[in-house]
């Protein structure tokens, strides 16, 4: 299983995230690693911008597969139920534009 990197608070630096298999002897490889991070931020992406921009679940979707990640509908689903746990935990913290910007700094969070 996962380790999951809590959100970081203000103040605090973001620890890094460590991904392991559900076998601890077997680590994952580089391209599963890859997929896991990519799902987190695009969990962090879903929330921002329905959540921060108040846009329609429907057309977020649209922004993340044809402007952000260039995946299809069923990718975009699939990760979202993978990152379930950290999506409500970003719902459940209110995470806020700046500590997105922190944690995933290579993305405009000011629209």
């Amino acid at each position: 299983m996962s380790a999951e990197t809590p959100i970081s608070v203000e103040g605090t630096p973001a620890p890094v995230m460590k991904i392991v298999s559900h076998d601890k002897n077997i680590p994952l490889s580089p391209r599963r690693e890859r997929v896991k991070v990519r799902n987190r931020v695009l969990a962090a992406r879903y929330y921002y911008w329905t959540e921060i921009c108040r846009r329609r679940e429907d057309d977020v979707r649209r922004i993340l597969c044809d402007n952000e990640f260039f995946v299809e509908e069923r990718t975009i689903a699939n990760a979202l139920l993978e990152q379930n746990d950290y999506l409500s935990q970003l719902i459940a913290c209110r995470t806020t534009r700046r500590e997105l910007r922190k944690l995933y700094p290579g993305f405009d969070w000011s629209r």
